[in-house]
């Protein structure tokens, strides 16, 4: 493997400059029967949308390898790591928190803090099919804050 040397002076080597990796929960969790449909889910069913015909049944599944993938995490000695909620496995059709969801991006949070990595979360609202979005309303500030409420407990 090449190393890769920096200049003196880069900003790079600051001790205030992250090193992190991130995810995309679609692409990584699978788990497709603890969650509802979204629209990339009818996205890969397209015929010609996907070329090897993956979907996020399955994916890489970290629902599962969580724990194996966070070992890679700190093999690769990064300082931080970016993950996505996934909007179909913390809320229900009608709108309200799932525990389960919820419990398992908690779980992802405590073992973080528990290895020392800086986490961010990125919140994409758009991945959901509309139905229980007409039906409640959407997204509101009462619902993200138990969200982080939950999380940070």
């Amino acid at each position: 493997m090449n190393s890769i040397s920096l200049p003196a002076g880069s900003p790079l080597l600051k001790n205030s400059f992250l090193y992190g990796t991130a995810t995309s929960s679609f692409q990584i969790e699978g788990d497709v029967d603890n969650r509802l449909e979204c629209i990339w889910d009818r996205f890969c069913e397209r015929p010609s949308a996907i070329a090897d015909h993956s979907n996020g049944d399955v994916a890489c599944d970290h629902i599962a390898r969580w724990r194996e993938d966070f070992d890679i995490l700190l093999d690769l000695n990064v300082d931080a790591y970016r993950f996505s909620i996934f909007w179909p496995r913390v809320i229900t059709q009608e709108g309200e928190l799932n525990p389960k969801g919820v419990a398992f991006y908690k779980t992802l949070v405590d073992a973080l803090n528990e290895k020392a990595l800086s986490h961010l979360l990125s919140f994409i609202t758009g991945i959901s099919l509309s139905t229980w979005k007409i039906r409640v309303g959407g997204f509101t500030d009462k619902l993200l804050l138990h969200l982080k409420t939950m999380l940070t407990k």
